[in-house]
């Protein structure tokens, strides 16, 4: 697969156009019957590249042409040509079919967007996965930036590719503080009292923003528009995450519910689910939501609570760099619940730790999920703990998780996956059975009728030897699952069963310790996830791989 500068695209298409591919190869005989075209076939142009080519060939384009259109190009095109008779796998984005000259964009951090500089010239569609027909991403090493993504403000990062970083001004936002009054504009000099309140006036202003001065905020926010916290309006509305904490406090049922159509952003709050009656959320997400470095717990109800809360229509999720808490719930405890797609990097999730039925650090049912560099641990519960549970989710990849049963009464589970038919991959994860009285399980596939890649993961037991339980027979042995001797499995190589030697993670640090065989035992997953601006780090931004080899887990063992 070949990659071209940006500056030959142009010549590319024309040559196309222009039947130049077919004189490259004249000494060829006609192979025009043959099921995979050559130097020798001609592009079979529609109405809307023939109008697309008679608007771009002026008098620029044929002077460009001149200069460039000696034997390096020819070589160009005859390789270009050559090179790309196949395409591989499938990708979400791609739908239609053409004979030859179809482009596609790599996408290296997972948006659907492609960077403009890295792209090939496919004779036939679809894209292969990592690739996309879209040159549109400004920065395709950044996960949150893409065109049309929301804007994060002051961090010199221009995510919505349109316009530059977002600065807080008055023209550019509404500004809530303790010191404010609900009948003020909202402005810097003049900040409203309440979010709620300025969710309202930042609505009525073409849907821009809230920022939000330190203090605590005891109330229930519904919200269209992003809100950052962070701010310290006795500090000419400086801002500062990590000292200026904003904490908002539920009164309801969730401290904030997000909602509408279009994507919004949390950045920067304490969130807190309260006590109520029932069910409580920190977060409760109804629109596509983008969750940055928050610190969310989901409350003491006397149902179930939860940390985050994905409704379907929250589709496109991403949950980056939170520290995320399910609460303390009587009945079920979910540091998140996803029934949304989502994507979920550098994270640190724990279920909640009480006495409730059923603990979890993340369930996902019915939709698909990417899971990379977080951490999930589950808690000390009454009955079943899970660290992972995926119910029904069509495809299910998992890499450089730290991923930890917890404690249960009856039965701890590292992983859970109670999905049929589904396509399943596991790279470089840590995954453990965790502590439960009745039996530890590290993973779990209810069917065996899941197609499952199994790459260089550490899958430890304190005691028993249910490493991997299939459709409710397990499998005692590394070497059996190694050996890819059980139901549903694709791949499967270079799995451990060692304790991984992390630090203290009961006291959160998730570190990996000097002994650890975890360190430089890891795979390069680019094979199976070719999305490296999203695998080249560990959850603290140190880069893999440190050494010879990537680590497995969330940490990167640095010296």
């Amino acid at each position: 697969m070949k990659t071209i500068k940006l500056e030959r695209i142009l010549i590319i298409l024309c040559l196309v156009f222009l039947g130049v591919f077919a004189s490259c190869g004249d000494d060829d005989d006609d192979d025009s019957g043959d099921a995979s075209p050559s130097d020798d076939d001609t592009v079979d142009t529609d109405d809307d590249l023939n109008d697309d080519l008679n608007d771009d060939l002026n008098d620029d384009v044929n002077d460009d042409l001149d200069d460039d259109i000696d034997d390096d190009v020819n070589d160009d095109v005859d390789d270009d040509t050559e090179e790309t008779t196949t395409t591989t796998t499938t990708t979400t984005t791609s739908t239609t079919t053409t004979t030859q000259g179809f482009v596609c964009w790599e996408d290296a951090d997972f948006d659907g967007q492609g960077n403009a500089e890295v792209f090939q010239v496919l004779l036939e569609a679809p894209c292969p996965e990592g690739w996309v027909e879209n040159g549109t991403d400004c920065n395709d090493a950044d996960p949150l930036t893409w065109l049309g993504a929301p804007e994060l403000p002051g961090d010199g990062v221009d995510q919505d590719c349109v316009g530059g970083d977002l600065e807080v001004s008055d023209t550019t936002g509404i500004f809530v503080a303790k010191s404010g009054d609900d009948l003020n504009p909202g402005t810097m000099a003049l900040p409203k009292l309440t979010i709620a309140e300025g969710v309202v006036a930042a609505a009525g202003r073409a849907g821009q923003p809230v920022f939000v001065s330190i203090g605590t905020y005891s109330e229930s926010v519904t919200t269209t528009v992003s809100l950052f916290g962070g701010f310290d309006a006795a500090d000419d509305w400086s801002r500062d995450i990590a000292s200026n904490g904003v904490h908002i406090s539920a009164v309801g049922e969730w401290a904030v519910k997000t909602d509408g159509d279009d994507f919004v952003a949390v950045e920067g709050f304490r969130l807190s689910g309260g006590n109520a009656e029932n069910t409580t959320y920190a977060l409760y997400a109804q629109a596509p939501t983008i969750v940055v470095r928050n610190d969310i717990n989901g409350g003491n109800p006397s149902s179930a609570s939860y940390g985050i809360y994905l409704h379907p229509f929250a589709a496109g999720s991403i949950l980056y760099k939170n520290d995320i808490n399910g609460g303390s719930g009587v009945s079920n405890c979910y540091g998140v619940y996803a029934r949304a797609d989502i994507l979920m990097v550098d994270n640190i999730v724990h279920s909640g730790a009480s006495s409730s039925e059923y603990l979890y650090a993340i369930k996902i049912l019915d939709y698909s999920a990417v899971l990379i560099n977080n951490v999930f641990q589950a808690g000390a519960t009454s009955n079943i703990s899970y660290g992972v549970m995926a119910m029904s989710c069509p495809l299910l990849r998992l890499i450089h998780n730290t991923i930890l049963g917890g404690g249960a009464n009856n039965t701890s589970f590292g992983l859970f996956n109670g999905s049929y038919g589904q396509k399943a991959i596991y790279i470089n994860n840590i995954i453990t059975g965790g502590s439960g009285n009745s039996q530890r399980i590290a993973l779990c596939h209810a069917d065996d009728d899941e197609e499952t890649t199994l790459i260089n993961n550490d899958l430890f037991l304190s005691s028993g030897n249910c490493y991997l339980r299939v459709n409710m027979a397990c499998v005692t042995s590394i070497a059996d699952i190694n050996a890819c001797a059980w139901g549903g499995c694709a791949e499967a190589i270079g799995n451990i069963d060692s304790t991984p030697g992390l630090v203290d993670p009961g006291a959160g640090d998730y570190h990996l310790g000097a002994g650890s065989l975890c360190i430089n035992a890891g795979a390069d997953p680019a094979g199976y996830f070719p999305y490296d601006a999203l695998t080249n780090h560990d959850y603290e931004d140190d880069a893999r791989p440190f050494g010879d080899d990537c680590d497995m887990g969330a940490d990167e063992y640095t010296i």
